[in-house]
């Protein structure tokens, strides 16, 4: 669909793009509706619905073992999951057992070392975030997530300024999201 679109408005993509693009997340028509309906839990927040979201994703992943962004997902919903509602280890170390398995499937890309970033700072290692996520910054600048990591990282470690110029480029990335305004209206404040 997307390449459609590019078409139809008569973009030149570079090598890059064309491949974002074109990739699919995976070739399993069930596991992928099985991410879709995981993301629609997660994104309403309650425990329960984080709960169900996980099973999902861990399920769309059991169906499709090399679908590198419902392991993506698992880390995100485990570390949100220790954050908010379960303060036990093993939820951070679920989510670290994703991020590698995006790290196997992928390599070392810009969603790896963001994803390590979220959970070295649910740790309590703000270097190590800080590290990771500017390690996701320099593999992909326009992967906004990254720019979300460092922000959190620099601010952990006080470093006011740099986490406003981190969150502004994670605003002007994602203009239309209102989130990313919140971010960085509460390290601004």
């Amino acid at each position: 669909m997307a390449k459609k679109v590019v078409d139809g408005l008569n973009i030149i993509l570079t090598k890059e793009e064309e491949k974002k693009v074109t990739k699919k997340p995976t070739e399993n028509a069930e596991a992928y509706e099985l991410f879709l309906k995981g993301h629609e839990y997660f994104t309403r927040g309650t425990k329960s619905d984080f709960e169900r979201a996980l099973t999902l994703f861990e399920e769309a992943v059991r169906l499709d073992p090399k679908f590198a962004q419902a392991f993506a997902e698992i880390a995100i919903v485990s570390s949100s999951m220790y954050r908010l509602y379960i303060r036990r280890p093993e939820m951070l170390d679920r989510a670290e057992a994703a991020a590698k398995n995006i790290g196997e499937l992928e390599g070392e890309t810009a969603q790896y070392f963001w994803a390590m970033s979220r959970i070295a700072l649910q740790r309590g290692d703000a270097e190590d975030a800080l590290r990771f996520a500017k390690r996701a910054v320099e593999i992909d600048p326009t992967y906004s997530l990254g720019n979300l990591a460092l922000g959190f990282a620099y601010q952990t470690l006080g470093m006011k300024e740099e986490a406003a110029q981190a969150l502004e480029e994670y605003v002007r990335q994602r203009e239309n999201d209102i989130n990313a305004h919140f971010s960085l209206l509460v390290v601004t404040t």
